[in-house]
């Protein structure tokens, strides 16, 4: 019945993709926006960008509107109706964003609720290397927002739906920084996986990057979704990095974002060629699984070898299987016609856990855990 009722599913997701993609279920992919200067971007008003946004296939715009230094201030987009409206009516979700501080916790908080009150959809708070090592003032910011996000659902500013995230570092231990302290009040994490910052190592091994990070946020307290935020304003990573890192980190994902402001408006090249319309609903999966149906491989442990089983849809097509070691070395790479359970051979592979990655032909990356213990 299980097996059944996973299968219908899919059908059912597969068959009416086109009306999924309009409902945004299967993809939610965005991309942030510092403020619209019309005298150094290419489009002079929202309207403008919005339409060339979903075009592009992008779904979701995150929208500044708050900033928490030297006191809280009030950027226009946070009052101005016409704002959301713009990009909602051209079809995009659009959230605000807040730059935040320690200390005027309720007050910097309110631009959450006026940013419902606005039309917005949800808030990320942006907490940074000012709360570095101050789980007090992580939890106190935190607290308050949530509160806020409260307040607006309960008084019938905000949907119901309404979400609260928050961007973090993508290294958080690295900066002594506090996620259990925000996970009782934020509904999802947004970290800053800005691997094209981070060095040239780091934008070799992309999937494992994103994963360790997830676990790594997990093992720190993270019980909510994490939704990583990748940047090319350097001009350093490519666009194949660009969308393996969307692959890798899932539906949810960002970028840092739009050109103009200080960032080259050559990067809108970059842009325009990435995968935004990306079906997320695709049989793909992360080691942590999406369903048992999407990926299997076994024995798990294994010893010599072990299995691959895939959807049937894949029956006979070209998939690229590369097993990596935890550090994100690649130990094998084979490219081949996948078969009905095809066999991966390990026998020269040390004990050990490793990375079953699989490029499938629509370009999707799936990645599976694989134990080896002789």
């Amino acid at each position: 019945m299980k097996k059944t009722l996973l299968l219908s599913a899919f059908l059912l997701c597969y068959f009416c993709s086109k009306t999924i993609a309009q409902t945004n279920d299967c993809n939610k992919l965005g991309i942030w926006l510092w403020y619209l200067d019309p005298a150094s971007m290419n489009h002079k008003t929202h309207a403008e960008l919005a339409q060339e946004l979903v075009t592009l296939g992008v779904k979701r715009v995150y929208i500044k509107t708050a900033d928490g230094k030297p006191k809280p201030s009030v950027w226009p987009e946070l009052t101005d109706k016409t704002v959301p409206k713009a990009y909602k009516d051209a079809g995009l979700q659009v959230w605000s964003w807040s730059y935040n501080y320690p200390q005027n916790d309720s007050l910097q908080a309110h631009s959450l609720f006026l940013s419902a009150q606005t039309g917005y959809e949800g808030h990320v708070i942006d907490i940074e290397m000012e709360f570095d090592k101050d789980s007090l003032s992580i939890y106190n910011i935190a607290r308050a927002f949530g509160k806020a996000k409260t307040s607006a659902i309960a008084k019938g500013v905000a949907k119901s739906d309404f979400q609260l995230s928050v961007t973090t570092w993508g290294n958080p231990k690295d900066h002594n920084y506090n996620i259990r302290a925000l996970d009782k009040f934020v509904d999802s994490y947004m970290p800053q996986t800005y691997v094209e910052q981070w060095g040239a190592t780091y934008m070799s091994k992309i999937t494992y990057w994103v994963n360790a990070g997830n676990e790594e946020y997990k093992k720190m307290g993270a019980t909510k979704p994490i939704h990583h935020i990748v940047s090319n304003e350097d001009g350093k990573i490519t666009t194949a990095q660009l969308d393996e890192f969307m692959s890798a980190s899932g539906k949810e994902s960002s970028l840092w974002r739009v050109p103009g402001t200080g960032v080259p408006l050559g990067r809108w090249a970059q842009i325009k060629a990435m995968n935004w319309k990306k079906n997320f609903c695709s049989p793909t999966a992360t080691f942590d699984g999406v369903t048992e149906q999407d990926f299997v491989v076994f024995p798990n442990p294994c010893a010599e070898s072990f299995t691959i089983r895939l959807d049937e849809k894949w029956l006979n097509t070209p998939i690229l299987v590369q097993i990596n070691d935890l550090s994100g070395r690649t130990i094998s790479t084979q490219n081949i016609d996948y078969q009905d359970n095809t066999n991966i051979n390990m026998h020269d592979v040390p004990d050990g856990m490793y990375f079953c990655n699989i490029r499938l032909a629509d370009g999707s990356l799936v990645q599976q855990k694989i134990i080896t213990k002789k």
